[in-house]
């Protein structure tokens, strides 16, 4: 079904929606019941996720901005801090770190007075990574350890994702051992959930850290887990990484051939993001 066409003044700009929420103490504290804009936000937030999936992240940008509008319409305070943290994401994603770094501000703002903690959460989680970005490990596990310490399900998505980034930035911090042990905490709950992206994010967090303590080895298999769950989730983005891990990994093992099959189908896996490989940064993650 065609999708209606938004009026041009609900298309506020982010800006304009930072000053509005900026008293966000008198929104309602649960979201608007399933009404004609909290439909179309979802279908747009939907779409946004789509783009962000792809590596497409202005356009990602643009459709979470048009949610954010619209739930800032209705005053749905969860889905407002819901839009946010995902814009936060993409501008994450995007290298815009001060843009994300507002964008997650906001969201937990929003949050703030939600008796559900999982947007609080995203929020929290995106400040960590802003932090990681910047290679502030210590301003990372604040923020992370405060997420951690909310009232989250032990078997939610939300808290694995907490988990990992917490390996991040203690292995940004220089405690291997602390860091290889939330990465396998992290893997063991996203196990559990059958979580494929999550369990592909662990396995290649692991397989850079074991292989910078010297296992080459296991390094490998962890790699190739992390390409076959990404492979099945239909995660682009991961499905590049992890093949150009394998192909550095193929590359200090002296493997030429496997280093070369590798480093090509990464190059294309990279091309049909529009993009290039990027440069690791140790205890970034993603």
């Amino acid at each position: 079904m065609a999708r209606r066409r938004i009026p041009n003044r609900l298309l506020i700009p982010v800006a304009l929606a930072l000053t509005a929420l900026a008293g966000c103490s008198s929104l309602p504290k649960e979201p608007v019941a399933d009404s004609e804009p909290a439909r179309r936000s979802s279908s747009f937030h939907a779409l946004g996720d789509k783009h962000l999936r792809a590596g497409r992240f202005e356009k990602a940008c643009t459709f979470y901005e048009q949610a954010l509008a619209l739930n800032a319409s209705i005053d749905d305070l969860s889905g407002v801090a819901r839009a946010f943290s995902s814009l936060g994401r993409a501008r994450l994603n995007a290298g815009k770190i001060d843009e994300a770094e507002i964008d997650f501000r906001c969201a937990l703002d929003s949050a703030a007075d939600l008796r559900d903690p999982t947007q609080a959460a995203r929020a929290l989680t995106g400040l960590g990574e802003v932090a990681l970005h910047r290679q502030r490990a210590e301003e990372a596990r604040s923020w992370i350890e405060r997420g951690l310490r909310l009232s989250l399900p032990e078997s939610s998505v939300q808290r694995t994702i907490l988990r990992h980034d917490l390996g991040s930035a203690t292995w940004m911090a220089g405690d291997v051992e602390g860091a290889e042990e939330h990465f396998r905490q992290a893997l063991v709950l996203n196990e559990a959930l059958g979580n494929r992206i999550g369990i592909a994010a662990d396995c290649y967090s692991l397989a850079r850290l074991v292989d910078e303590s010297g296992d080459p080895d296991q390094a490998r298999l962890l790699a190739r887990r992390a390409l076959r769950n990404d492979k099945r989730a239909q995660n682009p983005r991961g499905v590049a990484e992890d093949l150009s891990l394998l192909a550095s990994l193929a590359e200090r093992q002296g493997n030429a051939t496997a280093a070369a099959d590798y480093h090509r189908r990464a190059q294309l896996a990279w091309q049909s993001l529009g993009r290039s490989a990027p440069v690791e940064n140790k205890g970034a993650g993603r």
